[in-house]
């Protein structure tokens, strides 16, 4: 199990400990987490951006065990 888990199971077991609650967050604040993405097809030529200079993306979401 990895230290976010086990520092989750840790806090669910009394909410209001404070210590437990700083440790699970220092982990989770100082964590990556990585969200792929899709570029959706656009009626643009293909390079361009948007008007403020960015690309669009959309998180990819899939189902995953009924989930």
């Amino acid at each position: 199990m990895e230290k976010l888990d086990e520092a989750l199971v840790d806090l669910r077991q009394n909410l209001r400990d404070y210590k437990k609650q700083s440790a699970f967050y220092d982990l989770f604040l100082n964590a990556a987490f990585f969200v792929p993405v899709l570029e959706p097809p656009r009626a643009k030529e293909a390079g361009d951006s948007n008007d403020d200079g960015t690309r669009a993306v959309v998180p990819m979401v899939i189902e995953a065990e009924g989930n």
